[in-house]
């Protein structure tokens, strides 16, 4: 990642308002997701609302770990978790990206049935394999039938021919039901216009939280007890939730258009700056 272009070094007042912009995310999701739940939709709408409900949760557990946060869980024992923290700034970019590639508003009807063909095959086996592991000697003939249709359809026109247009690696896995997605992660985020080098940095560096490593070693260790000499350490994992999280939410409302009269103006114009870093057409 270009240096230059990276943001700022905040202050710690600044940084407490970025929190406070995350606790608007939780907010303004919280009331649009109220507002287009049991809504009737295509299918794939239905998975992209309930993969939206769960970014809101992974952006509530993260709160938890900041002590800035009224949501912050003191209830027990005071502490300074980097690791807890960063884990759930991934998932939370995480379970974006799957809401941005569920959600994409510009698809065929054709593409709709064949993205959710594809996610179909994917859940059957998953569950499948999982019930083999728990009880082997019992199949689910409803699941193995589903399991079988699914590549039956994808093996007749049209979706025959969009198989063969994605890459050999990927087709393969979708075939075996081992992959959910038609379009790369890179698709996917160029499509709604985010920078992937910043998506690249920051999952890079949380994962070094998710799989412990040297690095968040090293990085966990400069945190202490005191959080005004720690929350510099949560800087990367704060940003990535806010930027992450304000896409989201205007993904959401461009799925669902009515809901940005939910929104006052101020509102609005608060989203639009929280997920601007992201954005390859920001120049901030």
């Amino acid at each position: 990642m270009d240096r230059s272009e990276a943001p700022r070094a905040l202050s710690f007042a600044e940084f407490e308002t970025l929190i406070a912009g995350i606790e608007l995310i939780s907010t303004l999701g919280r009331r649009i997701s109220e507002t287009i739940g049991g809504k009737p939709c295509h299918y794939l709408i239905q998975e992209a609302t309930m993969a939206f409900v769960k970014m809101l949760m992974s952006v509530q557990a993260f709160l938890r770990s900041i002590p800035s946060s009224r949501f912050h869980a003191r209830e027990v024992e005071f502490a300074i978790d980097l690791s807890s923290a960063s884990v759930k700034a991934r998932q939370v970019m995480e379970d974006a990206i799957v809401f941005f590639y569920l959600s994409e508003t510009s698809l065929t009807e054709v593409e709709k049935v064949f993205r959710s063909l594809v996610w179909q095959l994917h859940s059957a086996t998953e569950t499948l394999e999982s019930l083999d592991y728990i009880v082997p000697e019992k199949t689910d003939a409803q699941l193995v039938a589903a399991q079988k249709q699914g590549r039956e359809f994808l093996g007749k026109p049209p979706y025959d021919a969009m198989m063969e247009s994605i890459e050999p690696g990927r087709r393969g896995r979708i075939r075996k039901g081992r992959e959910n997605h038609v379009l790369h992660e890179d698709e996917i985020l160029s499509r709604r216009g985010i920078r992937l080098d910043t998506y690249d940095f920051w999952r890079k560096l949380l994962s070094n939280f998710a799989h412990f490593s040297g690095l968040s070693h090293r990085l966990t260790m400069q945190t202490t007890s005191d959080w005004r000499k720690s929350w510099q350490a949560f800087y990367a994992a704060a940003f990535c939730v806010a930027n992450f999280g304000a896409e989201a939410v205007e993904a959401c409302i461009e799925t669902f258009p009515e809901t940005r009269l939910l929104l006052t103006k101020q509102e609005q114009a608060a989203i639009a700056n929280l997920r601007s870093w992201i954005r390859s057409d920001s120049q901030t």
